[in-house]
């Protein structure tokens, strides 16, 4: 089932685009946006570390035989640091599989999560380990739902932002930030060649800077390289 994220990257980013798009789909959950992409014609590397959901994510592609353009990883992707030691705790609640991040305290209010230990790398290790290269005419989007470890994966994949420069559309929880301000600062000083702009007034066709203050909003950052996707 999709929920108003999943609604929002297909209508703005993938259908009726005409272009040559490859999405890079982290926090993939069950492929609600990996496949629907992937029946429009896109070509999909997807990653969701927790085993449980990568089975239900292989059914459903499995489901649809004709689908062959999607690429599950199981493995989770965040920053250099946290990719050094090639594993991480994984916190998964026990009502809701699909519900995990690797903060423990995350989704307070909620029974106990279950830790489990999963695979990590960056995207920039997974981009060199897969010589994946930006070919003319293709348009990247990265999209990240990752439950707290948005600015992570980020800080892991400084090379490929600046080689492909995808448009980055991601969830930005301030509730899950322990300092929102310094994480704006941290956006802006890591990644000076994005601006990161409002989901709500894309949604309107209006470019407008995204107000850091917002309690849950969708960010879409741009690239100086890219192209105004509301062309």
């Amino acid at each position: 089932m999709q929920g108003y994220f999943d609604n929002f990257i297909l209508e703005n980013f993938i259908l009726n685009k005409h272009k040559q798009i490859v999405l890079i789909d982290v926090g993939a959950n069950i492929g609600a946006i990996s496949i629907s992409a992937a029946l429009q014609g896109v070509k999909v590397i997807a990653f969701e570390p927790n085993p449980i959901i990568c089975e239900k994510f292989l059914a459903n592609i499995n489901a649809n035989t004709f689908i062959n353009n999607v690429i599950l990883n199981q493995i989770a992707l965040g920053s250099q640091s946290q990719a050094n030691s090639g594993m991480i705790d994984l916190y998964v609640q026990p009502e809701n599989s699909g519900s995990s991040s690797i903060f423990k305290d995350w989704n307070q209010g909620r029974k106990v999560p279950k830790k489990i230990q999963t695979r990590i790398t960056t995207i920039d290790d997974y981009v060199e380990d897969n010589s994946l290269v930006h070919q003319h005419g293709q348009e990247w989007i990265l999209k990240i739902d990752v439950e707290g470890m948005e600015l992570d994966v980020l800080s892991g994949a400084r090379k490929f932002l600046i080689d492909f420069y995808p448009i980055i559309v991601m969830e930005w929880r301030q509730d899950l930030l322990h300092d929102p301000i310094q994480s704006r600062q941290v956006l802006n000083l890591k990644f000076p060649d994005y601006t990161f702009y409002s989901g709500r007034s894309f949604s309107r066709g209006i470019l407008q800077e995204f107000e850091y203050d917002k309690t849950e909003e969708n960010i879409i950052g741009l690239s100086a390289k890219s192209n105004n996707p509301l062309i």
